[in-house]
């Protein structure tokens, strides 16, 4: 017989309010605005080799696969190389409050790391922080957290405590009950435990392989998945 712990283990977790209002806005007539921000992988440059970002898929997916009226959302890309989760806090108006946006994804940690006073609990502070301030916006917008992927240590000795952070941001969406996109683990559980070099152009940020398995997560997680479509079916060589 189980006990209460492993009852609880074994339970399916009931679904969060917050994943029922983004499937609200993704079957509503009224166009909506998603505003995806965070760093340099969010931002998507250089190291996506031409091909496409994951706000970029993710984009293709909600505003041509999912079909009218979608086609009249709007994505906003307002993730910027070297942001940090201070920055974010900082400068939330034109990165976020600027886009009247009805869900925000943020993605950020990858360089609170490697920079001084941001450490794991500054990093806390910062992301209750943003989810409150998200919420507090007019409408009130659906948070998302997407966690940092996991980086070679090898190349980025630095970064290798990166995994606190995911942890961290986790902690924060469980207790904020926010939908927690944790591409950390995701990554690694797919790969052994190890970290999947292919997946990264210079061993931290992602190739245009890791931004469609970025995607893809999301996509699965918000509930958009179908095995049939382009974005979701997408093989990259």
């Amino acid at each position: 017989m189980l006990g209460e712990a492993e009852l609880v283990a074994h339970s399916p977790r009931p679904d969060l309010a917050d994943l029922g209002r983004i499937s609200t806005v993704l079957n509503s007539d009224t166009p909506a605005t998603w505003v995806v921000t965070g760093d340099s992988i969010t931002h998507g440059a250089l190291h996506t080799n031409g091909w496409r970002s994951y706000p970029e898929h993710w984009t293709e997916r909600v505003r041509w696969e999912l079909g009218k009226p979608k086609n009249r959302d709007f994505v906003i890309d307002s993730g910027v190389s070297g942001a940090t989760s201070a920055e974010l806090v900082a400068r939330f108006g034109e990165r976020v409050t600027a886009f009247s946006p009805r869900v925000v994804s943020i993605m950020i940690g990858t360089n609170d790391i490697a920079t001084s006073g941001l450490g794991p609990e500054a990093y806390r502070a910062n992301l209750v922080s943003l989810v409150g301030s998200v919420r507090a916006l007019p409408g009130s917008p659906v948070p998302v957290l997407q966690s940092p992927n996991p980086v070679d240590p090898a190349k980025w000795p630095g970064r290798v405590g990166l995994s606190r952070y995911a942890q961290v941001m986790g902690e924060v969406a469980a207790a904020q009950d926010v939908v927690f996109v944790d591409h950390y683990n995701d990554w690694l559980n797919g790969n052994g435990g190890q970290v999947p070099l292919s997946l990264l152009n210079d061993g931290l940020h992602p190739d245009e392989r890791g931004h469609h398995r970025l995607a893809l997560k999301m996509i699965k997680d918000l509930r958009v998945f179908d095995p049939g479509s382009r974005v979701c079916s997408l093989r990259v060589p």
